[in-house]
């Protein structure tokens, strides 16, 4: 994979007093020399504390993409909620829902091409965000499905960026943040949208078609419309009605949100990158 990037966004939410701020020990031993050996890339240390301050950092990462054609990679040390849910911040906490809009935006004004990297516990369960009927949140994503450990945040993700660095290898630097601490399991993963979009898709099409998931979302669409029979024979004839009307779009529906969710409208020349010549088995 070919990682574009111009910029390296670290937002740190950390607590000075009471642990290491890992973040900013990546950023002045790493990240800050990438503008002395690659001139046409930098990086910023943005450190928040508030929901609002955090937000505030990602409209401005926004506005950078607009204004100078940055391509970000954010990188994010943070503490993740226990029930892996979002942030837990210095004061406060942000669910994953809650910057959902921001990173499609951020990823649109970049012209698909934010990467993110989690040095936060359970930071993977972003990937949630990935709802294949919305725009795409982000391009990729490295984190962890697990509890993390700041002494293993600190090796991983140095030598990842260390590499990174040395080589604009993005395959590189992931194997190198795979191997650098061999003492622990490696529980980091690399998630990469379109990737996640077909395994997402095909899951659906794989469960939700079943002859029980289909009479059970005909019942909850009865419930929902308060819809009532009074002779069996025409209940069944509706359920015969939905069953292959459900049936007969799962393609349509498929494309409409292909289309979505690669944003073809704004970026056109995504029809020819992403999911070609790949489709659902639609049985």
């Amino acid at each position: 994979m070919t990682l574009e990037f111009n910029k390296i966004y670290l937002i740190q939410s950390l607590d000075s007093e009471e642990e290491d701020l890992t973040g900013t020990q990546l950023y002045d031993e790493v990240l800050q020399y990438f503008k002395f050996k690659h001139p046409t890339k930098d990086a910023e240390l943005i450190n928040v504390n508030t929901s609002d301050e955090l937000f505030l950092a990602l409209g401005k990462i926004k506005i950078d993409c607009l204004r100078n054609g940055i391509k970000p990679i954010i990188h994010f040390e943070i503490h993740g909620l226990e029930d892996k849910t979002g942030f837990g911040l210095n004061i406060g906490f942000v669910y994953w829902e809650d910057i959902y809009e921001q990173l499609i935006q951020i990823n649109t004004a970049s012209s698909w091409n934010l990467f993110i990297t989690m040095a936060v516990c359970y930071g993977n369960y972003a990937m949630l965000l990935i709802k294949p009927r919305h725009p795409a949140p982000f391009k990729g994503i490295i984190g962890s499905f697990e509890e993390l450990f700041p002494d293993d945040l600190y090796i991983r993700y140095n030598a990842f960026y260390q590499e990174l660095l040395n080589t604009l290898d993005f395959e590189k630097a992931l194997e190198a943040l795979l191997n650098s601490n061999p003492s622990l399991p490696d529980d980091y993963r690399y998630i990469n949208a379109e990737q996640a979009f077909k395994n997402i898709y095909q899951n659906y099409f794989d469960n939700q078609f079943s002859p029980d998931k289909i009479r059970d979302r005909f019942i909850s669409l009865m419930h929902e419309q308060k819809i009532t029979f009074s002779d069996r024979n025409i209940k069944n004839q509706f359920f015969n009605e939905f069953r292959a009307t459900l049936t007969r779009t799962k393609k349509e529906f498929y494309e409409k949100d292909k289309a979505t969710f690669f944003m073809f409208d704004e970026f056109p020349e995504h029809k020819f990158i992403y999911c070609v010549d790949w489709e659902p088995n639609y049985k």
